[in-house]
Order: structure tokens, then C-alpha cells, then sequence
């Protein structure tokens, strides 16, 4: 038997992976020339992401929750702390909240067509977060590929159950 929990969290991160793939992709192209349908849709779930994210670190630091699914939020913070974690010039001190709040108003702006409007380092992050994200998630689904599971682990063991 296979662990279900373990190819939940990696149908996650391929999900995830894909939607910080495509949303870099889209920054990048906004700069140049108009997103389609198709890039402001991509766009808005990446806003959401960070949006959820943003819940998630307010719901860790006060122990509320302000709307929505507080495991969903959690959870959306969890991929997203590390890659946030390594952009040191975005976070200058301040707080988890307020730096992913502030990417998702990048984000929604970007998909709004408004790319001209965002501070170019603020841009930057925004895909740059995105591209971290994406590698962070691609290490975790090669972590849990390489994972034995448990029935794996008893035969290895010699449990035969």
C-alpha cells in the first residue's frame, strides 16, 4: 500500500509547481505585451495563492482566522514561506502578512493590465518569488518520489503483513 496523505501533498505541489511555472511566465511577458485571457486567469489564482498565504501567516502569528479554511490557509503558507524566506530585500524586517498581501496586490495588478503601475523591484520579486516557489516545490515532489513508503519500508524490514 502506498501513502495516500504523501500523494495528496505531492498532487498539491505539482498543482502549485505548474500555477508558479505559468505565473512567472505570464510577469514575465506582461512587461512586453498584453496578457491574454488565459494569463489573467493564471494570474488570479496566483493572487489567491498569496491571498490564502497572507491568511495563513496573519492565522499563525494572532491565532485568528479571517475567513475562509484555516488548513487551507496554513497549508498555502507553508509552500510559500521558504521561497518568500529567501528574498531577503523584500522582507526587510516586516512581517509575513503584510509582504505576501503586498505581492498579491502586485499579482492582481499584473493581471489587471496594469504591469506599468508596479514598482519595477517590487515586478521582480513577484517573479522571482514565483521561480523559487516553483524550485521548492520541484525538490519537495523529488523528495516524495525518492521516499520509500511504508509497505516499502516493512518488506525492506521483513514484515510480511
Amino acid at each position: 500500500m502506498s501513502d495516500p496523505s504523501l500523494h495528496t501533498r505531492t498532487a498539491q505541489a505539482i498543482n502549485f509547481g505548474l500555477l508558479a511555472a505559468r505565473s512567472s511566465d505570464a510577469i514575465a511577458r506582461a512587461g512586453s505585451q498584453a496578457l491574454s485571457l488565459e494569463d489573467q486567469a493564471i494570474l488570479g489564482k496566483a493572487a489567491d495563492f498569496l491571498h490564502q498565504a497572507a491568511q495563513g501567516a496573519e492565522f499563525i502569528a494572532s491565532g485568528t482566522q479571517s475567513g475562509g479554511s484555516a488548513f487551507a490557509s496554513t497549508e498555502a503558507l507553508g509552500y510559500a514561506l521558504r521561497p518568500v524566506e529567501s528574498l531577503d530585500a523584500v522582507l526587510r524586517g516586516r512581517q509575513a502578512p503584510l509582504v505576501f498581501s503586498e505581492l498579491e496586490t502586485a499579482v492582481r495588478e499584473i493581471a489587471a493590465g496594469h504591469s506599468a503601475s508596479v514598482d519595477v523591484n517590487t515586478l521582480n520579486a513577484v517573479r522571482l518569488f514565483f521561480d523559487r516557489l516553483y524550485t521548492s516545490l520541484l525538490g519537495m515532489i523529488e523528495h516524495n518520489r525518492l521516499r520509500p513508503s511504508r509497505h516499502d519500508l516493512k518488506v525492506g524490514l521483513g514484515y510480511h503483513a
